[in-house]
């Protein structure tokens, strides 16, 4: 658990990193609210998209999804109609060799995991360090991402692929 609350401390730091004045906190700190996302990211003066950011570990089963009841209302409360938008940004630590990775995941809010396991996700980086250089890309390919039809059009799948 201490290690989820450290990667998920990191994410937000990085996410400032990232984007030093587009970010709208609702919960400055883990754990702060019930429910809300933790931040919204402005696309334009007048877009914003609401962002629930996650760490997440790796099972045998496969990379298990934690999420508050109230925050799974949220997200698919909030996709059910197509005039609000919000997605999920989840670290996940993988065990490869010689040393662990970690992977970015982007997940629009209609796809919200249910389930533990068998979620489905844009994998935005597949080796991931919180640097400075990983930032600027990171903005780029997440403004890309949460700009794109391609993403707010994925469909439900049965399998993981994660």
């Amino acid at each position: 658990m201490a290690k989820k609350n450290l990667l998920e401390s990191e994410l937000r730091k990085f996410m400032r990193l990232a984007f030093p004045t587009q970010l709208e906190w609702t919960e400055a700190a883990r754990g702060g609210t019930v429910g809300l996302p933790d931040v919204r990211l402005n696309l334009s003066d007048n877009d914003s998209i609401p962002i629930e950011l996650k760490a997440w570990e790796l099972t045998a089963k496969g990379v298990r999804a934690e999420m508050r009841p109230a925050q799974r209302r949220y997200m698919l409360r909030g996709s059910a109609g197509t005039h609000r938008r919000a997605a999920i940004l989840a670290v996940a630590v993988y065990p490869t060799h010689p040393q662990p990775e970690m992977r970015l995941h982007l997940i629009p809010a209609h796809l919200c995991p249910i389930e533990p396991y068998g979620w489905q996700s844009l994998r935005l980086f597949d080796t991931f360090t919180f640097d400075t250089y990983a930032a600027r890309n990171f903005s780029f390919k997440l403004m890309d991402a949460l700009q794109s039809d391609d993403f707010w059009n994925m469909e439900r799948k049965l399998s993981n692929i994660a």
